[in-house]
């Protein structure tokens, strides 16, 4: 299980790392998906809860995971 949550997690850094490289590509970006959105979130100063990387990864998880249960 170690093994299969640090595959996980290399997987999602890698998923954030491919949309913030693309959101800098462009200067009037629009979000195309929910990792997108969340991304544009967690830019958002004025937030109370901070999207830090642990949780956006987190988040992506819990889409996934919902994703295959349904």
């Amino acid at each position: 299980m170690k093994a299969l949550g640090k595959d996980f997690r290399e997987f999602y850094k890698y998923v954030l790392e491919d949309h913030k490289a693309k959101r800098q590509t462009k200067e009037d970006y629009v979000p195309k998906d929910m990792v997108d959105v969340l991304l544009h979130h967690a830019d958002d100063p004025n937030l109370e809860v901070k999207l830090t990387t642990d949780r956006l990864m987190g988040l992506i998880h819990d889409l996934l995971a919902g994703g295959t249960d349904t």
